[in-house]
């Protein structure tokens, strides 16, 4: 129940590693599917912009804000 702003609750190692395969592949990311592995399951980012940056890419995180305003603004 405690919040550790020191690491973010153990998500620093897990954005930084979402940041570097948003890096390799920055325009259309690697894809829907490409946090599955052999070993885990799904290895989400714990973020919704994050996780869409790194799968969909910049055109995929640009859509997701675009839908963001526009959901709000037709709320407000």
């Amino acid at each position: 129940t405690k919040v550790n702003l020191d690491n973010l609750n153990g998500r620093t190692p897990i954005y930084k590693e979402v940041g570097k395969k948003y890096l390799e592949q920055p325009v259309f990311g690697h894809g829907i599917y490409s946090a599955y592995t052999s070993e885990t399951f799904y290895a989400w980012s714990h973020n919704t912009f994050l996780e869409a940056a790194s799968t969909l890419g910049t055109v995929g995180l640009l859509a997701l804000v675009i839908h963001y305003v526009e959901k709000y603004l037709f709320c407000f």
